[in-house]
């Protein structure tokens, strides 16, 4: 008679034990068999898409503020033009920086002054060459830097470079129009001790520079219509005392650069060219007053 043999009973529950300490590695990884989702490699997946994404809106608004911004008109083409023969204006590159530089002519040269001018918001830097050009007979250099995608906030250190640049400069100026005023403002609040004044044009100061000694020189339009006057003459309280605020009759915000009409700004009554002659004579009229001031 057949008798079945004895068939040892092999114990899994060792084994199933092991495979359910597998279920999660370090990653918090689960394991079904050979089958594995890992939420590691699953962040980091998303991350980098979340990167590419940030980096292609940056690159795409940068590309659209390059599109959208004022751009210099035929006049100001000319006065670089012109100047550039002359070797007055050049382009030049500061610590990585384009730079448009104005060499001054005649006795400004040994004046040992220096300028450094933010251009307004959305506005390319070469718009304010006119402007400029006529300033070069009371600056030994002056300066404007191109802003990386149009705005000022994104390089109001640039000055810093700028100085380094030129070592040999007696003292320093800084300026601005519009948003480059404000920011212009904003940074020399903070280097007081290394600029004798500041220029600012169809703009304020949002930080308090009434105890800076800092010389301040401010001109606006009476028909700029983009500068809030609300705002312009309230922030009178963060200048000096002693103070220049010059409104300019018939004046409006964008012929203090050359780049056109600026959207919302008022009907000037008076001449791009106008107004331009009249801010530069309110400029040297402004530094000869202070040449030589005792701070």
């Amino acid at each position: 008679m057949y008798e079945p043999k004895n068939i040892p009973i092999r114990d899994n529950s060792r084994r199933k034990v092991e495979l359910d300490k597998q279920s999660f590695d370090a990653f918090g990884g689960v394991i079904e068999g050979k089958r594995r989702f890992s939420f590691g490699k699953f962040f980091i997946t998303i991350l980098l898409l979340l990167i590419l994404a940030i980096a292609g809106g940056c690159g795409f608004f940068y590309y659209k503020m390059e599109l959208k911004a004022y751009q210099p008109d035929t006049f100001a083409k000319q006065t670089i033009r012109e100047g550039s023969s002359a070797f007055g204006i050049v382009e030049h590159e500061i610590d990585g920086h384009d730079c448009l530089v104005f060499y001054g002519n005649g006795p400004a040269r040994e004046h040992h002054r220096g300028l450094v001018f933010y251009p307004g918001g959305a506005v390319d830097y070469q718009a304010y060459a006119p402007l400029l050009n006529e300033l070069r007979d009371s600056f030994s250099v002056i300066v404007v830097p191109k802003m990386p995608m149009q705005f000022a906030w994104f390089g109001r250190n640039y000055a810093d470079a700028i100085r380094r640049e030129y070592t040999g400069m007696d003292e320093w100026y800084m300026a601005g129009h519009s948003l480059g005023g404000l920011i212009a403002a904003n940074y020399v609040a903070g280097h007081e001790k290394e600029y004798r004044g500041l220029i600012l044009l169809a703009s304020y100061s949002m930080k308090d520079l009434s105890d800076s000694g800092l010389k301040v020189l401010s001109i606006c339009g009476d028909a700029d219509e983009v500068i809030s006057q609300e705002r312009f003459a309230s922030a009178r309280k963060n200048l000096p005392s002693d103070a220049a605020v010059e409104i300019l009759k018939g004046a409006n915000h964008g012929q203090f650069g050359s780049y056109g009409k600026q959207a919302g700004d008022g009907k000037a009554s008076i001449r791009a060219g106008e107004q331009r002659k009249q801010t530069a004579e309110l400029i040297r009229q402004f530094l000869d007053e202070n040449d030589g001031t005792e701070e």
